[in-house]
């Protein structure tokens, strides 16, 4: 559970860039931005770069995160997408609580 709730930190962060960054990101489909890695381990401080459309259709599903190739964890979620720059990755039904959380 723990996990599930460091991906929500992480996530509740890249929310908070990706809100202050569409006044001034002419591109949403084209230019790339800097996100945190929304994986479970704590000590990650790698980025991801995606554009803010990418960033917002991620999590059209409270459940996904975007996380770096490598940083998904079997145990607690399944890969749902691949890219060259990211995986998308939706959380077991077991971690709802933990995600949905406010």
């Amino acid at each position: 559970m723990r996990i599930a709730a460091n991906e929500v930190h992480f996530r509740s962060i890249n929310d908070r860039l990706a809100a202050d960054l569409r006044p001034v990101v002419a591109d949403v489909d084209g230019e790339l931005v800097d996100f945190v890695c929304e994986c479970g381990h704590p000590s990650c401080t790698e980025a991801l770069r995606m554009t803010l459309r990418e960033y917002g259709r991620v999590h059209e599903d409270p459940m996904r995160f975007a996380v770096r190739a490598g940083h998904e964890l079997a145990d607690v979620e399944e890969v749902v997408a691949r890219g060259d720059r990211y995986l998308v990755v939706r959380k077991l039904e077991t971690m709802r609580d933990v995600v949905e959380r406010p």
